[in-house]
């Protein structure tokens, strides 16, 4: 055999080891590519403040509702929902709304105090009175709304946990996923009972 024909062989050889040895290392690269994907997901986004609050609007039309009329308290059947004996009151301070909801065994009695604009007493008979495991209190700090990320702390009790909206994902206690869902629901139930209130001083 020539040594011309020994030479394009060992070149020929020489190629296919080299292109098959840039296959392995490009699939090694794609393989390392997406197990880096699927040990460094995307992380959850977080909520911002006012932009990502349905109840900021209307905690602030309350507010002013409130402030125009001369009132500290208000309070109105719950509409929205099946429960005819659901009600919501709210009492307002500077700087701070005090919400609570909550289902009341005489609707009738709590009817007559409204009409007679009781409104502090029927947010005490609520608070201190209504169905066991329906009432839901919500302190709203900056009567601004429920914020998901705020200097102040925003507060909703639903009868089973105390949830903190802060930024803090309720003491760490929660991932940033289950913060962002518990906030919303949060925030949607506020915003309906907000809007059974502004529709009784309206």
């Amino acid at each position: 055999m020539r040594s011309s024909d020994l030479s394009c062989r060992s070149m020929s050889v020489f190629v296919a080891v080299l292109v098959g040895l840039c296959v392995t290392l490009n699939v090694f690269a794609q393989d390392n590519a997406q197990n880096d994907a699927q040990a460094d997901p995307e992380p959850p986004e977080v909520l911002a403040g006012t932009s990502d609050s349905m109840s900021a609007p209307l905690a602030i039309e309350l507010t002013e509702i409130l402030s125009s009329r001369q009132l500290d308290a208000v309070a109105a059947r719950y509409t929205e929902g099946d429960e005819r004996d659901r009600f919501v009151a709210a009492l307002a301070f500077p700087g701070q709304l005090l919400v609570v909801s909550a289902r009341y065994e005489a609707p009738v009695y709590v009817v007559r105090k409204i009409d007679g604009g009781l409104y502090r007493d029927v947010y005490i008979d609520l608070n201190s009175a209504s169905i066991a495991g329906t009432k839901v209190l919500i302190t709203d700090s900056g009567a601004d709304g429920l914020m998901a990320r705020s200097d102040t702390v925003d507060l909703y009790d639903g009868g089973t946990d105390v949830l903190r909206f802060d930024g803090d994902r309720s003491g760490g206690e929660l991932s940033q996923d289950d913060y962002n869902e518990a906030f919303l629901e949060a925030d949607a139930e506020y915003s309906r009972l907000l809007r059974a209130l502004i529709a009784q001083v309206r």
